[in-house]
């Protein structure tokens, strides 16, 4: 993961280096214009200035940007590119209603929404059987290791559960889902 600023005179990169079209091929960045480059690859996504993403209520996928994205301020072209928009103003956390795959985040499909509350999401891991817990979290003070010891003592059977701990709309939620494959 790499983050660049590209000089005036640089050329845009095409299709052989791995890049991905933007909505203007011919485009070349001007100065001070930011990509992020994913590696292996390389793969490369380009600024194109666009304001910050709408926030809007947390759809049936997550999307957790890659870091170099975030690091170079991409957020918004990826959230374009996915037709979604953010839970949180303030959280690089991306939502959408359908499945697109992108290199530049992860998707995760997301079954649960609730307030945070370690003994809810202790229940439910119990009442779903769930042995293996990711926690991952933006916005919120909370240790993930400590919450997967509170809510997660021993393993209740084989199925596995990633909660997101994170801010939507300003309120603390934990959504609850699996990596879309």
């Amino acid at each position: 993961m790499v983050r660049h600023r590209l000089p005036a005179a640089s050329p845009r990169p095409g299709p052989a280096s791995g890049a991905e079209p933007g909505p203007a091929p011919d485009a070349v960045p001007g100065p001070g214009a930011v990509r992020a480059t994913l590696l292996p690859g390389p793969r490369t996504l380009l600024s194109r200035g666009l304001p910050d993403p709408a926030v809007r209520p947390p759809g049936r996928y997550l999307y957790e940007p890659d870091g170099a994205v975030i690091r170079a301020h991409l957020v918004a072209e990826v959230a374009e590119r996915l037709d979604g928009g953010l839970i949180d103003p303030t959280i690089a956390y991306v939502t959408a209603d359908e499945h697109r795959p992108t290199p530049y985040a992860t998707a995760y499909e997301i079954t649960d929404r609730l307030p945070f509350n370690v003994k809810k999401l202790k229940a439910l891991l119990r009442e779903r059987r769930v042995g293996t817990l990711t926690v991952k979290k933006r916005g919120s003070a909370v240790e993930p290791e400590e919450l997967r010891r509170k809510a997660l003592p021993k393993p209740h059977g084989t199925a596995s559960v990633t909660v997101f701990l994170t801010r939507v709309a300003g309120a603390p939620t934990m959504l609850l889902g699996h990596p879309v494959r």
